[in-house]
């Protein structure tokens, strides 16, 4: 059976703040109502070191990656798989620049950055299945 994580209310509003900013600082300012920033930033600091609040963040964050995953392979519409496909490049290790005039994408380069193979086994898998269920559908 797995152990339930038990926060505290305050800690509930740090980590739901800190997962929709990625910012402790933020997270801890609206959690805690510090005085001033840098209190604030030692909260922020302090609560990601806590052992708790950490594995709290990382079942979130696998939870999320799930959802992701899945839009990649299963969404009906093209946008949503391939807006998730360009998220698993990114926490892959993968990073895009775009260049946007008007709306309309000029440009797309991806640069490669050291990953595990993990990582770069789910990427594939992910943009292949998008490419192939394109594929056959524009032919």
């Amino acid at each position: 059976m797995k152990k339930q994580l038990t926060l505290t209310p305050k800690q509930e509003i740090f980590t739901k703040a800190y997962l929709s900013t990625g910012n402790a600082t933020e997270a801890a300012s609206r959690a805690y109502k510090p005085k001033n920033r840098a209190t604030a930033r030692s909260i922020g600091s302090e609560n990601l070191t806590k052992p708790h609040i950490r594995a709290y963040l990382d079942e979130r964050a696998k939870e999320a990656a799930a959802i992701v995953y899945e839009l990649s392979q299963k969404a009906k519409s093209e946008a949503v798989r391939l807006n998730a496909c360009k998220d698993i490049l990114d926490r892959a290790g993968y990073f895009s620049e775009r260049s946007l005039v008007g709306g309309s994408m000029l440009s797309a380069n991806l640069e490669i950055i050291v990953i595990s193979p993990e990582k770069k086994k789910m990427a594939a898998g992910a943009i292949g299945s998008y490419l192939a269920e394109r594929e056959r559908t524009t032919i």
